[in-house]
Formats: structure tokens, sequence, C-alpha cells
């Protein structure tokens, strides 16, 4: 029983260990290397989770010393996870400004007649003051 809590905690601590990793990544610039690494690690986290429900399956109520170690685990992951949905947020803030400005680009740039299209009436003409 000791050495299935004990599995459990570990566990735990390997989460933690990951979603910390995870806040280092999602605080440096957001780049498709980045993106793959987080990917990874969460794929990390999911093999932990079904480990971790394949011991709550099978555990009785875990004894106090025990489920204290469990619970201040669980805590540290609930701070560290709010923490990482802020820094993935801003993340997907500066994406979608990204693609807006992109987006806005290209309607001027089509606007004015493209880049090589000559023979295209721009919709907009430009007067001189």
């Amino acid at each position: 029983m000791a050495s299935r809590n004990l599995e459990v905690i570990n566990g735990y601590n390997q989460w933690i260990a990951i979603v910390e990793t995870q806040l280092v990544l999602a605080g440096q610039e957001s780049t498709e290397e980045r993106f793959d690494q987080m990917n990874r690690l969460e794929q990390e986290k999911e093999a932990i989770k079904r480990i971790l429900k394949g011991y709550s399956d099978r555990l009785d109520q875990p004894q106090p010393e025990w489920a204290e170690q469990i619970m201040q685990s669980i805590t540290k992951l609930q701070g560290l996870n709010e923490k990482l949905q802020q820094l993935l947020e801003g993340w997907h803030g500066n994406a979608s400004s990204n693609m807006k400005q992109v987006s806005t680009q290209r309607k001027i740039l089509n606007s004015y007649g493209g880049v090589q299209n000559s023979d295209i009436v721009s919709y907009y003409i430009d007067s001189k003051k």
C-alpha cells in the first residue's frame, strides 16, 4: 500500500517537473520549435495522468500523511497550471495580433493592385495635395 502511495506522489512530482519545464519554455519567445517541445511535454503529462488514474482506481482511501502530500502536490500543480495558462494566453494574443497584421497588410497590398499585377486597376487612388 505504501509503495502505491509513493508511486502516486512520484507521479505527481514528475507532472510538476513537466509543468515547470513548460513554464520555462512558455517564458521564451514562441517559435515552432517551442510549440513542438510543449506538445511533447503535454504528451508526457497525458501518459502520467493515465498512470495516476490507474492508481486512483485501485487505491483505497490514502492514509492522512499520504493524503497531505498528495494534496500539496495537487495544490502546487494548480498554481503552476494557472501561471502556464497566462503565459500561453500571451502567446495566443501575440500570434493573433501577428496574423491580423499580416492580413491587414495583404488587404492593403491587394487594394493597390498587388505585387506584380500591373494590369489590375487598384481600388484606391492616392490624391496629391
